[in-house]
């Protein structure tokens, strides 16, 4: 179990998370929410412990803060923007760094570079790459780390249609055994992926639920200060 308690984030004396507290079992996915500026991205660089923070977040009774940097490797990995591995290294290079502390796993990379579509991209630079192909890299990156926490900052980002189908596949079967936590404003996706979502507003969490009382609940709403239309579509739960 993932524990954050009263994590609380100021940066030039501007509060940007204010005593924000939950728990996240193994095994299930968080969506978080909320309009810009509401600390999303801030609360998930906490937990991956790249910022400071006042408070304290725990794995299985462990203080994050306590542990090695090849040991919060091991346990967290955090995948943010696409933009953020400009490099002139090859793809496979970066895959193969990914593993930091950690020896090649020949059979995951394998699977890895499968279910990104990486193999016709190995032996590019990744600044010649568009950028859905940058963000397929940064999140196979991830998988490969093979960390127990998996941390997804606007993983949708830059991807087509097909590309974000098959992101919702692969969180589906191949994290289902970690604690996976999702920012994101395709608000349909987190619908469809998380079993739970918690919303920010001004810092501040304002809504934490399952997901199917999320939705029925229309709580979106009070986020987002807009009135969604929330339809039950083909099984599916969809906002617009």
């Amino acid at each position: 179990m993932l524990k954050v308690e009263r994590i609380n984030v100021e940066i030039q004396l501007k509060k940007l998370v204010s005593n924000i507290s939950f728990e996240i079992e193994n095994n299930l996915v968080l969506g978080i929410v909320g309009p810009n500026g509401a600390g999303k991205t801030t609360l998930l660089k906490s937990i991956a412990n790249l910022i400071k923070y006042e408070g304290e977040i725990s794995f299985q009774d462990i203080s994050l803060s306590d542990l090695s940097l090849s040991m919060r490797t091991d346990l967290i990995s955090y995948c943010g923007s696409a933009d953020e591995i400009m490099t002139e290294l090859f793809v496979e290079d970066v895959l193969s760094y990914s593993r930091y502390g950690k020896a090649e796993d020949q059979g995951l990379k394998e699977r890895v570079i499968e279910l990104f579509e990486l193999k016709e991209l190995l032996k590019r630079r990744v600044n010649s790459l568009s950028g859905g192909e940058r963000q397929r890299l940064n999140l196979a990156c991830s998988l490969y780390q093979d960390s127990k926490i998996i941390l997804l900052d606007e993983p949708t980002n830059y991807l087509d249609p097909r590309h974000v189908d098959l992101l919702e596949d692969i969180i589906k079967n191949e994290f289902s055994n970690k604690v996976v936590i999702i920012v994101s404003h395709d608000i349909n996706f987190l619908l469809d992926i998380s079993d739970r979502i918690i919303g920010l507003k001004e810092g501040e969490l304002m809504i934490d639920n399952s997901t199917k009382s999320l939705f029925n609940d229309k709580a979106l709403d009070k986020i987002f200060d807009k009135k969604f239309l929330y339809i039950n579509e083909c099984q599916k739960m969809v906002v617009r």
